[in-house]
């Protein structure tokens, strides 16, 4: 088996648009199965995570919850791991702990980056050594062949309309900037070359420079 499988889904948005969304499942050397952001997996899609259930799922952000009880009940002997400040929000789960770099046990296989300075948003980044990949969720978009219509006009105006981009949101949710940019030089610090978002096409290679190159269209690098 790979060491990272991803499972593609879509969520409606505006307009009746669909978004592409996109689960990723880490499978470590040590017998761990981590599932970052489970989408709405269908019948296939659950047959294949049974092959090796996971034994942590992640809400890597504040915003990507949605599918978390419904992937625990299929899971239920699976750790939940919430981004800081999700436990709060999302009180009906039963969580298991707080993402936390201190204690994150699978550091030297699945490093992980707390991304601060943007509390509303609170994303937890991974890089996966072995493969030199980089797994982001919002921070991070990569959308192609959107349709030119109305529902996505959000998209224009958040300036990820069909290109590699960071999102305007994500600068307005910034609250502490040099905090964020301390993360991310962090971050930039890692040895990547493949780029995992939540939303939008995989880049296989040459990711890292992309990334810098929208953050500097963004002023945030």
């Amino acid at each position: 088996m790979s060491a990272l499988q991803f499972f593609e889904s879509t969520i409606k948005f505006s307009g009746g648009n669909h978004m592409p969304l996109r689960s990723t499942l880490v499978r470590l050397t040590n017998g761990h199965s981590i599932l970052i952001s489970p989408v709405k997996f269908d019948e296939n899609q659950l047959q294949e995570l049974q092959k090796s259930p996971p034994t942590h799922i992640v809400a890597p952000n504040n915003f990507h919850h949605l599918y978390i009880s419904a992937a625990s009940e299929v899971f239920p002997n699976a750790k939940l791991l919430a981004a800081p400040g999700l436990q709060q929000k999302r009180a009906d789960v039963k969580w298991t702990s707080t993402l936390d770099e201190a204690t994150w046990p699978h550091q030297d296989e699945l490093q992980m980056i707390f991304v601060g300075g943007a509390p509303k948003y609170n994303e937890c980044v991974f890089y996966h050594k072995a493969t030199r990949t980089l797994i982001t969720t919002d921070l991070f978009f990569n959308f192609k062949n959107l349709s030119n219509s109305f529902g996505n006009l959000i998209f224009k105006i958040m300036g990820s309309f069909n290109k590699p981009a960071v999102s305007r949101l994500l600068k307005l949710l910034t609250k502490d900037k040099v905090q964020f940019q301390k993360d991310l030089r962090r971050i930039l610090d890692l040895d990547f070359d493949r780029l995992v978002m939540a939303h939008g096409e995989i880049i296989e290679s040459g990711g890292k420079e992309i990334f810098i190159n929208a953050l500097k269209e963004r002023g945030l690098f």
